[in-house]
């Protein structure tokens, strides 16, 4: 499938998130108009990544006292601009002020996670999702998608003659999630510009299907899922600059309308991003099995979140202090170990505190990289217990940001080998180049405890 000419995938959208004057019907979760005359109001794109409305209350006296919740907290907004129309999902909360004096208005105000441009206004017959795509470039290697193939041709001297670039759709591949839900992965393209300055668009394309409308949470919330499985690869947050959505429409015209949501399309402030789109993930979706990968993962994040989230969840929302992140990281060893302490086989849980318990797993991959394991897990679990015991502890910041920062990458390649079920995770983790000086120096620690 070629996309449609995109130029940054979202250029279009510049005006809304900049800021615009518009119209605003609330809809109720059937998709009817909750009012008949729309609200009057400003939307514009804030600091946190909301899509925030003010609308005026033009005629607070009529529900003064006894507000209608229908329409003061509605399922979505439609909105109507002077350049486009569309859809507001996820509001996350509503509210107003309501002023009888002559010298204020009263507005009403609206939170909003996501959005789907296009839609048509005078004929919206749902607001339910049948599909949700997000489109992610730079993560070619990760995903083992081939859209693109580059050849030169050179000189007898050496030098450049010709190149020629050649890109091609990638057939959509889906892996069934539950009865009437799939997640799938494609590749398309577009091409932009003038003959002389071509601007070529082919991003690796994640998205959920549902057989039957369903609300939009339910079909981005494995796709945020996968979005931390990548900011995981790479050891940075990894955005999507794009999507598209198909709504319960049926209106005779394209049902594909394109997408913009705050999880996936907005860098959090305080994420750590990716230096470059050619990056070298730890791990790629071959080494998990592929989609049936996926499927573990969700699997394993769902019945495991207190393991997994302590390890994702900095992607998004930043490092916190020292002290916290190791606590965090040690805690979720902790459960960790006990959620195996009865599992056949698992004689490694029965070691005495899980720091060492979780080394004694991951065993000679992480041997080798971080030296004396046993020296590193005893120092781990005794500044812990420092931590939270020992009110006269004078902590080195720097000692305790690296012990947390070994103790996640533990904890991180043994929730991949249960994602992989292969312990060849742990070599392809512990050798990557990207941690190969990290290692030096962790081991020099190590070395003079």
């Amino acid at each position: 499938m070629v996309l449609p000419s995109v130029a940054g995938a979202m250029a279009d959208t510049d005006e809304i998130f900049s800021g615009c004057i518009g119209f605003f019907w609330p809809l109720n979760e059937a998709g009817e108009y909750l009012e008949s005359d729309p609200q009057r109001g400003y939307i514009q794109l804030d600091g946190d990544g909301f899509l925030l409305v003010d609308t005026l209350d033009e005629n607070p006296m009529a529900t003064m006292g006894a507000r209608v919740d229908a329409t003061e907290s509605p399922y979505a907004l439609v909105c109507s601009t002077k350049s486009t129309s569309l859809l507001l999902l996820n509001i996350s909360d509503a509210g107003g002020s309501m002023n009888m004096g002559g010298n204020r208005a009263s507005v009403r105000k609206y939170r909003c996670r996501s959005a789907v441009f296009g839609v048509p206004i005078e004929d919206v017959q749902g607001v339910k999702i049948n599909r949700i795509e997000a489109f992610f470039p730079g993560i070619r290697e990760w995903s083992g998608v081939e859209v693109s193939e580059e050849s030169y041709e050179r000189k007898p001297d050496g030098r450049l003659e010709s190149f020629s670039l050649k890109v091609a759709s990638m057939p959509e591949e889906t892996m069934q999630m539950s009865e009437g839900k799939s997640f799938m992965m494609a590749a398309y393209w577009s091409v932009d510009g003038p003959v002389d300055r071509r601007s070529i668009y082919c991003p690796v394309s994640l998205g959920c299907v549902s057989d039957v409308s369903d609300d939009i949470w339910k079909l981005l919330y494995p796709l945020i899922r996968v979005q931390d499985l990548i900011n995981l690869a790479y050891d940075r947050f990894i955005v999507a600059d794009g999507g598209r959505a198909v709504i319960s429409q049926n209106d005779g015209s394209d049902p594909s309308r394109k997408l913009w949501d705050r999880w996936l399309m907005r860098v959090p402030k305080t994420a750590r991003v990716s230096k470059s789109n050619n990056e070298s993930p730890y791990f790629d979706l071959a080494d998990l099995g592929g989609l049936e990968g996926l499927s573990r993962w969700f699997t394993l994040f769902e019945e495991h979140s207190r393991a997994v989230k302590p390890v994702v969840d900095r992607y998004r929302n930043g490092d916190t202090s020292a002290e916290v992140s190791l606590l965090e990281i040690a805690a979720a060893m902790e459960y960790w170990k006990a959620s195996h302490a009865r599992v056949p086989g698992a004689e490694w849980a029965k070691e005495k505190y899980p720091s060492l318990a979780t080394a004694m797993l991951a065993g000679s991959p992480f041997f080798a990289w971080v030296g004396d394991a046993e020296k590193w897990a005893d120092r781990f679990w005794a500044v812990y217990n420092l931590l939270k015991h020992e009110p006269k502890f004078q902590p080195d910041y720097g000692e305790i940001r690296m012990l947390a920062n070994v103790g996640r990458r533990l904890l991180a390649s043994e929730l991949l080998v249960e994602v992989a079920q292969s312990a060849d995770m742990r070599e392809k983790y512990w050798s990557s180049h990207r941690i190969h000086n990290y290692g030096t120096a962790v081991r020099e620690y190590v070395n003079n405890l």
